[in-house]
């Protein structure tokens, strides 16, 4: 688990590096689109029930409603002055995050999210790059 928790902190410095001194909303276009790799690899490992079953909200749901419940979310930290993009599932499927990720006392653990990430980084910062060279390109035209 710490080997791939320093994997975050160097992905987010070489992604800070490449980011600074542009405007957030770029930046946070940029990244959101550089996290669909991650986000497409964490829907196709994400464990899958093979029937039907009932959500937190008590509605039935067909098998793979985790992996077609992944999100990418982007938003802008004023505060700091940074961008923050999270993958995960919503709200209504947070049991796979949870607890198969994790596991419990009953389940065995399951990663799926953090294996997605790890094998993706560096395809997230060569999209990042791109990202934002095709965004600063399309502002310069306009200028």
């Amino acid at each position: 688990m710490q080997g791939q928790t320093d994997g975050f902190a160097a992905l987010s410095k070489k992604l800070n590096a490449l980011a600074e001194g542009m405007d957030l909303k770029v930046i946070r276009r940029a990244a959101r689109s550089a996290m669909l790799p991650v986000a497409k690899e964490a829907a196709s490992r994400v464990p899958k029930s093979d029937s039907a079953h009932k959500t937190s909200r008590g509605r039935l749901v067909a098998p793979g409603f985790a992996s077609r419940s992944i999100k990418r979310v982007a938003k802008i930290d004023k505060r700091r002055g940074r961008v923050v993009v999270k993958v995960g599932v919503a709200s209504e499927a947070f049991y796979v995050a949870q607890f198969l990720e994790r596991g419990t006392k009953y389940i065995r653990p399951m990663p799926w999210l953090e294996p997605a990430f790890a094998a993706k980084q560096g395809e997230v910062i060569n999209r990042f790059k791109q990202q934002l060279k095709k965004i600063i390109d399309k502002e310069a035209r306009k200028k």
